[in-house]
């Protein structure tokens, strides 16, 4: 009886290494497909010319706040897209905010950035230079402002929120490909 009664700490503690480094793999891959769509946008958007100032041969992309992305991100330094390269910016505050084709406005707090995302969206929507696609994973942030809001479902599939007249002001078009997939949402 000693001995069983040993065994279940041992087991409880298995239990718990084993879903733990599941749930830690689930927000790798998470993190990992966030990461490769943000690349997808840039890759499937096109800007006006001269939109972004000093940019030749780059597709400079930003983030501002913390980096939800991991190591993934960092991985896009360098990327062909088309003819020009992915380059990396990242913002603690919108106030460190310099032009950039697209910007990913993180939902993470950190001590130095702004308290919320949606406190972001609003900074940068005042400062921003013009013609640049703003992207959230923050649930409501479509109707805030940003072009593309996206999650990543239970079943493991992107949903996409597209602000189709934020994109058309700012004279945005997004590649007809990813307007037909199939968890696109439309909003005002």
């Amino acid at each position: 009886m000693t001995r069983q009664l040993l065994l279940i700490p041992i087991l409880c503690l298995l239990l718990w290494t084993v879903s733990n480094s599941s749930a830690h793999a689930q927000i790798v891959l998470e993190q990992k497909a966030k990461a490769v769509w943000l690349y997808h946008f840039g890759r499937y958007t096109t800007w006006p010319e001269n939109a972004v100032p000093n940019s030749e041969g780059k597709l400079i992309i930003g983030l501002v706040g913390p980096n939800p992305f991991g190591r993934f991100l960092d991985a896009l330094q360098g990327q062909p897209v088309g003819d020009r390269k992915v380059e990396i910016r990242k913002f603690e505050t919108v106030a460190d905010y310099q032009p950039c084709h697209l910007v990913f406005i993180s939902p993470l707090i950190s001590n130095g950035a702004e308290p919320t995302a949606t406190q972001r969206l609003n900074n940068l929507l005042k400062v921003r230079n013009t013609r640049v696609l703003i992207v959230s994973d923050t649930p409501g942030m479509a109707t805030s402002g940003a072009m593309i809001n996206y999650s990543v479902n239970a079943a493991g599939f992107l949903d996409l929120e597209i602000n189709r007249g934020e994109l058309a002001k700012e004279k945005l078009k997004l590649d007809p490909q990813v307007l037909v997939l199939k968890n696109v949402r439309f909003v005002p």
